[in-house]
C-alpha cells in the first residue's frame, strides 16, 4: 500500500507552524471569550457538587451543562474566565525511594466563538510523568485537548482537533489516578521512520489524537441522553509547543496525513447509565471491538468494559471492572480490576478527597496497584484548581 508521502512529509516537517498558529488562536480566544472549569463555580456561585459526583466525574446536571451550555440549563453567561490546574505527584515502587515531582501546570479554557461554534483547550505548560523504570519524562508544552465543535443542528455536531476518540466513557472523568487498561491499551500502529511516529500511529479508545468526529443523537432530542452515534477519523500526531529541550523530542509537534483508520461508536445514555459498543478498523488487519457500560446505584458508580484487539503480532482481549463509592461530593474511594487471558491481572485501590473553597479547591488522590509478577506501586497526587 502506497502512503501519501508528500502530505505526510509536509505535516511532519512543518507542524510547529501549524500548531503554533492554533495555539496563538486559542490564546486570543482565551483572552476574549474564555470560560472554563472550575470558573463556572465562581461565576455562578455554586459548589463543585452542582456539576460533579466528585471532581472530575460529572453528575447528570454536569452532562447537561456540558452538552447544552449555560443557557441550555437556565443560566446566564457571566463573562470570560480561565482556569489553572496545578499538581504534584509522588510515587513508590517496592523498596525504591519515594519520588516526588511537580507534574502538571495546565491552562484550561472553553467557550463560544460564534453561534453554534465552540472551542475547548487544555495546554500543559508543565507536563512530567514517571515511567515504569522510575525515571521522569518531561513533555512540557503539549496540548491535552485543542478542538472546535460546530453544532450543525440540535442533534448533530462536528468536532475537529485533538481530543479523545471515545465519548461514551470519557477517561478524563475517572476518579483513579491511573487509566483503565481497556481504554488506554493501544492497537499498535504500522511502522514509521521514527519510533515516536510509530507510537502515535497506535490507537486506543481513550487516547488523544488529532481527529474529525461527526456525532448525532439518534433519539432526535438535544442533550446528552438518548441513543448516540459517532464516527471518528483519527490521525497520527500530537499538537504541542515544546517548552523544554527534552520536550522537543518527547512532545514534538507531529501530524501525519494518513488516517489511523475509522472508529465508530454506538451507545445509549440515560443520566449516568450507559451501554454501548464500538469498533476501530485500521490498516493491515489492525482492529479493536469493545463493549462498555456505566451504572449508578445510590452512592455506587461502576464502569465495565471488554475489548478484543486484532493485530499482526496476535489477537488479545482485555477487560476492566471499576466500582467507586462516593458517599459525599468531597470523598470518593474505589477498586478497579484490569486483566485479560494474555495479560497480567492488576488490582488498583484508590481514594480521593476534596477540600477548600468552592471555585478554588484542593484535591488529594491516593492509589495503590498490585500486578501479577510485579512489585506493588503507590501513587499520591496533590492538586489545586483555580
Amino acid at each position: 500500500m502506497v502512503e501519501n508521502r508528500t502530505f505526510g512529509f509536509l505535516c511532519r516537517v512543518a507542524p510547529g507552524a501549524l500548531v503554533s498558529s492554533l495555539f496563538v488562536g486559542a490564546a486570543l480566544l482565551v483572552a476574549q471569550s474564555g470560560t472554563a472549569i472550575p470558573d463556572y463555580s465562581r461565576r455562578y456561585d455554586v459548589a463543585c457538587a452542582t456539576c460533579h459526583v466528585h471532581p472530575p466525574k460529572l453528575n447528570e446536571f454536569g452532562f447537561l451543562f456540558a452538552a447544552l451550555g449555560p443557557e441550555g440549563v437556565g443560566l446566564e453567561d457571566r463573562g470570560p474566565a480561565t482556569s489553572l490546574w496545578l499538581s504534584t505527584f509522588a510515587g513508590k515502587t517496592g523498596s525504591d525511594d519515594i519520588l516526588g515531582v511537580p507534574n502538571r501546570a495546565e491552562l484550561i479554557s472553553l467557550g463560544s466563538i460564534a453561534p453554534s461554534l465552540t472551542y475547548f483547550a487544555e495546554w500543559r505548560l508543565l507536563s512530567k510523568e514517571r515511567l515504569s523504570d522510575g525515571s521522569v519524562r518531561d513533555r512540557s508544552g503539549r496540548f491535552e485537548d485543542l478542538y472546535l465543535t460546530w453544532q450543525v443542528s440540535p442533534v448533530v455536531a462536528v468536532s475537529l482537533g485533538q481530543q479523545r476518540a471515545a465519548s461514551q466513557y470519557d477517561v478524563s472523568h475517572r476518579l483513579s489516578i491511573s487509566e483503565p487498561s481497556v481504554m488506554s491499551t493501544s492497537v499498535p500502529g504500522w511502522p514509521a521512520a521514527t519510533s515516536r511516529l510509530t507510537s502515535l500511529r497506535g490507537f486506543s479508545p481513550g487516547g488523544r489524537s488529532p481527529l474529525l468526529r461527526v456525532a448525532a443523537n439518534l433519539s432526535g432530542s438535544p442533550g446528552p441522553n438518548g441513543t448516540m452515534l459517532s464516527v471518528v477519523l483519527p490521525f497520527p500526531g500530537e499538537f504541542s509547543v515544546p517548552l523544554t529541550s527534552e520536550a522537543q523530542d518527547t512532545a514534538s509537534p507531529e501530524l501525519d496525513g494518513l488516517p489511523k483508520g475509522v472508529f465508530a461508536e454506538l451507545y445509549h445514555r440515560q443520566g449516568l447509565n450507559t451501554i454501548g459498543a464500538n469498533h476501530f478498523e485500521g490498516r493491515d488487519g489492525r482492529s479493536l471491538t469493545g463493549v462498555y457500560g456505566t451504572a449508578e446505584w445510590h452512592n455506587l458508580h461502576a464502569f465495565a468494559g471488554y475489548a478484543f484487539h486484532s493485530r499482526p503480532a496476535g489477537d488479545t482481549a482485555l477487560a476492566t471492572v471499576d466500582v467507586a463509592y462516593v458517599p459525599h461530593a468531597d470523598v470518593a474511594a474505589g477498586l478497579r480490576f484490569d486483566g485479560g487471558p494474555d495479560l497480567p491481572s492488576t488490582l488498583a485501590a484508590y481514594a480521593s478527597l476534596m477540600f477548600g473553597p468552592a471555585g478554588s479547591p484542593f484535591k488529594v488522590a491516593l492509589e495503590a496497584r498490585a500486578r501479577d509478577g510485579s512489585r506493588p506501586t503507590f501513587s499520591l497526587e496533590f492538586s489545586f484548581y483555580r
